[in-house]
């Protein structure tokens, strides 16, 4: 896999953890089991409980770290040895540790976030309250607040020397630990960020954390990086009809036709995952290599775009919502800029029951 590939060359030795939460940022977390079968000795990252099972049950070998908010009876789950929790308060700390068959846990610090995580200031009650469990303990992680949408990484440095002594507080009390704080932003930024693996989320897809982050990128290092976008996502042509000079389309009649107008009906809306932001810009989709830019308003299920350009259009055509299509793309990058929003929102939001395919 050629972004799996490029981002392990630039981590160096450094082991990679890959994120598959939310679907895999919406790509589809069992397809990207099947594409990475050659790398089932690498560390999963996920959010939920569920997550964490459906990825078991596609046959995953390697590690699965739950990441996310826990509660007290999550931990008395019978967890295979494979699968690794993340404690982040005291409360779940506490119930932790009446257990008499610990699972495999790793402590989350708050070093700025403001999110999930112990402080550092709480270090001398949490090894108080630690010992003599801590052979169950297995990673210690944080998270950066401000690496992506910034040019210089003040903050995040703060944060990593807090990491820092954080980690050599476990090295002290002869705790082996894997530390881990880098996600994409911070691994392609900040070296000394890497520690024992790097959790790797929206890069692997093939996207840039931010335009900051790659303009940043190729500032500071001298290693080019190709990172393609893996995902494509088209819709078929279910409606076409010829509409005349002064038609309304679509709901609250915010768009009136100037011309007679040929409009094509996608079946995708905000509930399949496109964004209902998009309304009234500039966004089009690709149809037989042409922009057809959308009409009104995006429904819950379907969108209307203009194709009185597109020669010979019929129902069933391919349309192009993310992806190439002739000499012309669109990207989740620009879905998110029209909608004023992110990439990780544009991929993340796509329903899971759209149908997904593997790249032929």
């Amino acid at each position: 896999m050629h972004n799996l590939q490029s981002l392990q060359a630039i981590v160096g030795q450094q082991r990679l953890a890959i994120v598959l939460k939310a679907n895999a940022y919406g790509h589809g977390d069992d397809l990207l089991c099947e594409m990475l079968r050659d790398y089932r000795r690498l560390t999963v990252c996920v959010n939920t409980i569920d997550e964490a099972c459906k990825i078991f049950s596609c046959g995953w070998q390697g590690t699965i770290i739950i990441m996310g908010g826990l509660l007290a009876g999550d931990l008395t789950e019978q967890w295979p040895p494979t699968v690794e929790l993340t404690i982040s308060n005291f409360e779940l700390l506490e119930q932790w540790l009446t257990l008499d068959n610990k699972p495999l846990v790793h402590i989350k610090f708050d070093t700025g976030m403001g999110r999930q995580g112990l402080l550092v200031d709480d270090l001398d009650l949490f090894f108080k309250k630690l010992t003599p469990h801590g052979d169950h303990v297995v990673g210690v992680s944080s998270h950066f607040a401000n690496v992506e949408d910034v040019l210089e990484q003040d903050y995040a440095r703060q944060q990593l020397a807090k990491f820092a002594v954080i980690c050599q507080r476990f090295h002290q009390e002869k705790l082996k630990v894997n530390c881990h704080i880098a996600a994409s932003a911070s691994a392609l930024l900040l070296p000394d960020s890497h520690y024992h693996f790097c959790r790797i989320g929206i890069a692997l897809y093939g996207l840039w954390p931010s335009k900051a982050t790659r303009l940043s990128y190729h500032k500071l290092s001298d290693q080019p990086l190709d990172l393609r976008p893996i995902l494509t996502w088209k819709a078929r042509v279910t409606t076409i009809k010829m509409l005349p000079a002064g038609s309304c389309i679509g709901y609250g009649c915010s768009y009136r036709t100037e011309r007679p107008t040929k409009i094509a009906v996608l079946p995708v809306g905000y509930y399949e995952g496109y964004p209902r932001q998009l309304s009234g810009t500039q966004a089009y989709v690709l149809i037989s290599g042409k922009r057809c830019a959308l009409l009104g308003r995006v429904c819950m299920n379907m969108l209307m775009v203009d194709v009185s350009h597109v020669p010979n259009i019929t129902v069933g055509a391919s349309a192009v919502l993310i992806g190439t299509d002739g000499n012309e793309t669109i990207t989740a990058d620009q879905l998110a800029d029209w909608a004023n929003t992110i990439n990780y929102d544009i991929v993340s939001r796509i329903n899971p029951l759209v149908a997904r395919q593997p790249r032929k």
